[in-house]
């Protein structure tokens, strides 16, 4: 009898930005990006938006699906993803993509205001010298001509890993983008971390009138479905009751999902069945195991470097293992008790508490999702990790100490405090 082989290359492919065989769970995202490009086709106006989620959620393969939609639907859609350099400034090359070579040049009454660049030098002067070599007023022509390029057809623009670039230039892009939204067809999206968030809206009295969008963790079903479908197309069934495990062992965390796929179809591959049952769970799990303690050690050298971020991590990793909700002000609380023995000014405790917090929102280990009041974990998994390698001499966090700042926490936000 021949053992049996799957269809195919086995499908999942977990790592940053790669596509997985089953984009599962994201249709209402992809949805509200493609319906605001539809109604900017229709009405002539722009569309910003900020999306932020920390790592692994699948930020850059929505993003990438969303461009191939577009591309399906309207041929003559400019679609450009791009990334900050390795300088972390703006990718002025790719942004130059978005102008087609026959875009209108400003008129004289524009070109006298910003400069009066004659004809010949605005040919021979490529878009990155002027943005990187001239000042404010010659960037204006660059955006002026955004503008009615905009006007004639529509255009869209992905920055990725946006939390990286310099505040300067994001509040630049942003000012642009807010400009050429009024009146032209431009479709604008700022992704990254979730600490993009805050120096936006700090930095910019307009970041209220972008949307912003957080994307959280696969439901139990979407995740499921991620793993199933593919597992079928190759012609492997898998029981329900390991189905289920490895969702929960996962989750539901979209890089960890592809994690279990590519072991699952490994595992069928290399015993030859194709149906899995609960007694591959253990081999399953043991290859699942190995790559995630990997990813653990790696995000764990993340806060190594400091020992006040150290402790503020497993203090905040003890507090949610007791189940509790916490706002920002509950999370400070968190952090300020675990500080209180390395820094005894109480008033630089609370500060050094808050610059913690941003530091651990930058990193993805906390977050506040959109329209949520209460921080949550970025991966559960890794907080649990976390908790385990708490610096030596302090003491876990006591639960009843977790449970009253929850308990604060939860009545702030039902009286109508921010958190």
């Amino acid at each position: 009898m021949t053992a049996f082989k799957p269809k195919g290359d086995n499908p999942f492919n977990p790592g940053a930005g790669r596509k997985p065989p089953l984009l599962a769970g994201r249709d209402d995202e992809l949805g509200l990006f493609k319906n605001e490009f539809g109604r900017m086709k229709r009405l002539g106006q722009g569309f910003a938006a900020v999306m932020y989620a920390p790592r692994g959620m699948g930020k850059t393969v929505l993003m990438r699906r969303l461009r191939d939609e577009i591309a399906e639907e309207d041929p003559d859609a400019v679609f450009v993803i791009t990334y900050p350099d390795g300088d972390d400034e703006i990718p002025m090359p790719d942004l130059e993509r978005l102008l087609p070579a026959d875009a209108p040049a400003p008129d004289q009454k524009t070109l006298q205001k910003h400069g009066g660049l004659n004809a010949g030098v605005r040919a021979a002067v490529s878009v990155t010298e002027t943005w990187r070599c001239s000042d404010k007023e010659r960037r204006a022509l660059y955006k002026e001509r955004l503008r009615q390029a905009c006007a004639n057809r529509p255009a869209a623009l992905v920055i990725d890993e946006a939390h990286r670039l310099k505040d300067g230039d994001r509040v630049e892009l942003l000012n642009m983008a807010q400009d050429i939204t009024e009146d032209g067809q431009f479709l604008f999206i700022l992704t990254g971390t979730p600490g993009l968030v805050h120096p936006i809206s700090k930095r910019t009295t307009f970041a209220a009138r972008f949307k912003k969008i957080s994307l959280g963790m696969l439901s139990e079903d979407a995740a499921m479905a991620a793993l199933r479908e593919p597992l079928a197309k190759g012609g492997i069934a898998i029981d329900d009751g390991l189905l289920r495990h490895a969702v929960a062992q996962s989750h539901c965390y979209p890089y960890f999902i592809q994690l279990w796929g590519g072991a699952l179809w490994d595992c069928a591959a290399g015993h030859g069945v194709s149906r899995l049952t609960e007694e591959h769970a253990r081999a399953v799990a043991a290859v699942v195991n190995g790559e995630r303690l990997d990813y653990y050690d790696g995000r764990f050298e993340e806060i190594r470097k400091s020992r006040a971020l150290h402790a503020a991590a497993a203090a905040v990793a003890d507090a949610y293992q007791h189940g509790g909700q916490y706002d920002k002000d509950g999370v400070s609380k968190i952090i300020n008790i675990a500080l209180e023995r390395r820094i005894p000014d109480e008033d630089e405790r609370w500060e050094k508490a808050e610059a913690m917090i941003n530091e651990l929102v930058a990193l993805g280990y906390i977050w506040r999702p959109a329209g949520q009041p209460f921080m949550e974990v970025g991966i559960p998994s890794l907080m649990d990790y976390i908790a385990q390698r708490r610096p030596r001499q302090q003491p876990p966090l006591p639960p009843a100490e977790a449970k009253r700042i929850s308990m604060e926490s939860r009545e702030r936000q039902s009286g109508g405090a921010s958190g």
